[in-house]
């Protein structure tokens, strides 16, 4: 007897989400997936369908259009409905006939309904046997099994020219040792009638030169297409198989599902549970007393944090309060210099208005109005060539005449200036001026330093809101560290925060309390 055997199992029904990981089940290794060994032609089946079926059956659709439309009358518009559509009214008629006892003979040949795709699942070698061997014997031995299925799986193509791979892979991340191939195809058969390409196996394995018995030959047994095909790809693994320097074989002529991949998984992860529970509970317990010790220096880092936090939101707090006080003296200040500035700014136009009017007075005083009539008596005197006339102005009128054209605008404005230059600077001297132009220039530089002390606040208020960001994103970092590496619930998280809250509550109240004492 050969010392390993091969496993061939072909079905109609198959899980592509499964094959390929977009769904992990209890018996696969999730650190081991990236390990499977992908078929670089992996296609979906509806681009599949798409790219080899749909023209031809677009075609038909058309040619049988012409001559009888009623057949064509609601059929879907993609191959790929078809198939699925009518695998599942089979399915469902097969299961009907089935659950009401019909026999397998009465189905008529119900069975044989198109697939929109079938599936092999190959295995070379036991899990068992693996099982005796030494560590390096078994990883040897593996790597043997792994390049038969890969060069089967390479070679399954040109084999099998009429049995197009749309997914293949070896799973190698499994409870079970053995690695195993599961490699999903569609038959692709040409028709002279109907669909030029269609899905079709007994075409594709007739193109390939499989044909059923026409009837039970005398000296073996019935075969059918199918059959013969399943003998010849065994036969291939075994040749494979050799070349790679591994004994394997298998029972000709023997169908069953005794040893297949589907039933090992039933049966034997049970028992490597059974096996392996005493060590996963001995691995728990250490997990478990790690954690609790990583709870106990999560906790103490997780206080501290939780304490810093407290106090730094305290004086935050505090920080901010003087801040909105200090804010509002800045704004009662502000206000009291505006006011004062105003008053200030009264002064110069108080003082230059009151030497405009002392400017007025002294050009009245020194330039005299002109009289309001001219009538003044004319005398003539003199004789012939010497003649002239003399205008007799009253004595009270002449000096008044003699000052006004005695004195240019000029020598009027100088009179003036030399009058108001003193006044002015007698003004300046002052004690009144002199403090009022002190506390000006004192109100000037307060309103300077308030400004500056103003900007000063606002970028320390900006700092506190830096501060404030960052505390934040601690006690973010300080919850993250605890949640992830606790690996705890979210309510026992949330409980150990409460009662460290607490606790930094209660010892900040007897502090408080001390100081009071004390004081």
């Amino acid at each position: 007897m050969p010392q390993f055997s091969i496993s061939l199992h072909e079905d109609d029904v198959f899980n592509l989400e499964h094959d390929n990981r977009e769904r992990i089940s209890p018996n696969v290794n999730p650190d081991k997936i990236k390990e499977n060994i992908i078929y670089e032609g992996n296609i979906s089946l509806k681009e599949f369908y798409e790219k080899t079926f749909q023209k031809a059956y677009e075609e038909h659709i058309e040619r049988t259009k012409k001559k009888h439309p009623e057949r064509v009358r609601g059929m879907p518009e993609k191959y790929y409905d078809l198939v699925t559509t009518k695998q599942a009214e089979a399915e469902l008629e097969l299961s009907k006939a089935k659950r009401e006892g019909a026999h397998v003979k009465s189905l008529g040949g119900k069975e044989g309904y198109t697939k929109v795709a079938k599936q092999i699942i190959i295995q070379v070698g036991n899990t068992d046997i693996l099982e005796t061997m030494n560590p390096n014997e078994r990883e040897e031995t593996k790597e043997k099994m792994i390049a038969i299925l890969k060069e089967y799986m390479g070679t399954f193509q040109k084999e099998n020219p009429n049995f197009r791979i749309v997914n293949a892979i070896i799973h190698l991340d499994e409870i079970s040792l053995a690695p195993h191939l599961h490699l999903t195809y569609v038959p692709v058969a040409e028709t002279s009638r109907g669909q030029r390409v269609t899905n079709s196996l007994t075409g594709a394995l007739k193109a390939m030169g499989f044909v059923s018995d026409k009837e039970t030959p005398k000296d073996r047994r019935f075969e059918h297409c199918q059959t013969k095909w399943q003998t010849k790809e065994r036969d291939r693994i075994i040749e494979i198989s050799k070349k790679h320097g591994l004994d394997v074989g298998y029972n000709k002529g023997t169908r069953g599902k005794g040893k297949t991949i589907e039933e090992y998984r039933a049966a034997k992860q049970a028992e490597r549970e059974a096996m392996m529970e005493q060590e996963a509970i001995d691995n728990r317990k250490k997990e478990l007393s790690k954690v609790k010790e990583d709870i106990i220096l999560q906790t103490n880092y997780f206080n501290e944090v939780s304490e810093d936090l407290y106090n730094s939101i305290v004086a935050l707090d505090k920080n901010k309060s003087e801040l909105i006080t200090t804010e509002e003296k800045i704004k009662e200040k502000t206000e009291k210099l505006l006011e004062l500035s105003k008053q200030v700014d009264e002064v110069p136009e108080v003082i230059s208005k009151t030497l405009n009017i002392c400017e007025k007075e002294l050009t009245e005083k020194l330039i005299p109005p002109v009289p309001l009539s001219d009538n003044y008596e004319r005398v003539s005197r003199g004789m012939f060539g010497n003649k002239k006339i003399y205008v007799m102005i009253p004595e009270n009128e002449y000096e008044i005449l003699d000052r006004r054209n005695g004195l240019k605008p000029q020598a009027v404005q100088e009179i003036i200036k030399d009058a108001l230059y003193p006044l002015r600077k007698s003004i300046l001297k002052l004690p009144v001026v002199k403090n009022l132009i002190a506390t000006i220039q004192h109100l000037e530089n307060e309103k300077s330093q308030w400004k500056k002390r103003f900007h000063k606040l606002e970028k320390e208020k900006a700092e506190l809101q830096k501060e404030v960001q960052e505390l934040q994103k601690e006690k973010e970092i300080a919850d993250r560290v605890m949640n992830t590496k606790l690996g705890l619930p979210g309510k026992a998280i949330a409980r150990m925060k409460e009662e460290a809250t607490k606790e930094i509550l209660i010892e900040q109240q007897q502090q408080d309390n001390e100081n009071i004492f004390e004081w």
